[in-house]
This record gives structure tokens, C-alpha cells and sequence, in this order.
């Protein structure tokens, strides 16, 4: 059984999940958004406010969606951990190198995972 211990959004229905063994994987979540509780993730702006639920080990959606992480364990594809820059992703995940915003989304991506790091960070010290 597997669990995930950190996930990031890479672009489109991608996201680069981390897992409790040290693995990273890249899951492609389009094919798999089917029925009610998966429709609301279909918006991309929905679909981005996921979180790691360290209670359940696994990411989960405001409306309370989730997917185990055995299945996602199971559909992401390996990858290194090198893997930050569009050069090295996988060829149907990588941004058209055409595209001029691509360097700059990295940018931003990076600067968001900081601030998540560090707001994760700040967030362990409080109880509810």
C-alpha cells in the first residue's frame, strides 16, 4: 500500500505526486474525472485547489474528492526527481517549446511550491 506525501501541479490534469517510498510520478487525472463527485474537478481553476490530506494520505479536492494512492501509484508514470524543467519531462508532458510563457510559468510554479513549503511549514506549528 502506498501513500503520497507531496504533490504539485504541473499544468493541464497533471500533477507530480510524490510518494511514501521516494518515488515521484507524473498521473494524468483527464481520463479518469468521471461522474458527479469527479465533474466539478473538470474546471482547471477547481481542479488546482487540491491538497495532500495527511489523514488519508492522499490528495483531495474541496468538494471532498479523492483518489487512492495506489491508483494514482498505479497510472503515474516515473520520474526523476531532475524533473523541473520542460526539457526533461516525458515528451507528452513536456510545453510546446514554441510556447513563450513556459519558462515563466516554471518560474512561478517554483516560487508557488516555496510558499506552499513554507506556509506548510508555519501550519504544522498551529492546532485547530
Amino acid at each position: 500500500m502506498r501513500w503520497v506525501t507531496e504533490a504539485t501541479y504541473l499544468g493541464g490534469y497533471l500533477l507530480k505526486i510524490r510518494f511514501d517510498n521516494g518515488e515521484s510520478k507524473v498521473v494524468d487525472l483527464q481520463p479518469h474525472l468521471d461522474g458527479p463527485v469527479f465533474e466539478p474537478l473538470k474546471d482547471i481553476d477547481f481542479f488546482k485547489s487540491f491538497y495532500v490530506n495527511q489523514d488519508i494520505d492522499t490528495i483531495v479536492w474541496p468538494n471532498d474528492a479523492d483518489f487512492s494512492p495506489d491508483f494514482l501509484y498505479e497510472i503515474g508514470q516515473k520520474v526523476s526527481e531532475h524533473v523541473a524543467q520542460p526539457d526533461s519531462l516525458p515528451r507528452r508532458f513536456a510545453p510546446c517549446s514554441s510556447h513563450k510563457g513556459a519558462k515563466s510559468l516554471l518560474d512561478f510554479y517554483s516560487f508557488l511550491t516555496r510558499v506552499k513549503r513554507r506556509f506548510d511549514r508555519i501550519m504544522r506549528g498551529y492546532t485547530v
